[in-house]
């Protein structure tokens, strides 16, 4: 199989930021074509992306079980926008970076609507249907 560098797309990834307390975290920027609950309802719902990843400590080599976690808030900026931040205790653990760019999208989505834009990029950028 060729490849090519025709279907490398840049995502426009938010850097990581200290929350000062151990924790870190990152902003999404989401843009959506219908209008958002209010904030107080947008709370509500976005406790539903919170997320825990368990790792055995027989699959992993660990000296014991672990659990990580990615926790989501939302802002909502205005009707159509809203910012999702994903804080974790673990800011250097793939499996919390790769749900904000893979899974998160798809979830906010079919809890909040349809997604214009992530981050500024078109919405296709970031959610796939990797069928080919």
């Amino acid at each position: 199989m060729d490849y090519s560098n025709i279907e490398i797309e840049v995502k426009n990834i938010p850097r990581i930021e200290s929350l000062g307390d151990g924790r870190c975290y990152r902003k999404y920027f989401y843009q959506f074509v219908n209008t958002l609950p209010a904030q107080n309802r947008l709370n509500l719902q976005a406790k539903e992306l919170d997320y825990k990843f368990t790792y055995s400590k027989e699959e992993y080599d660990l000296a014991e079980d672990g659990d990580v976690y990615a926790l989501v808030s939302v802002e909502r900026l205005n009707d159509l926008a809203a910012i999702f931040i994903v804080s974790t205790e673990e800011p250097e653990e793939d499996a919390i970076f790769i749900y904000g760019l893979i899974s998160l999208p798809r979830k906010i989505e079919t809890i909040f609507g349809i997604i214009e834009s992530i981050q500024g990029d078109s919405r296709n950028m970031w959610i796939k249907s990797y069928i080919r």
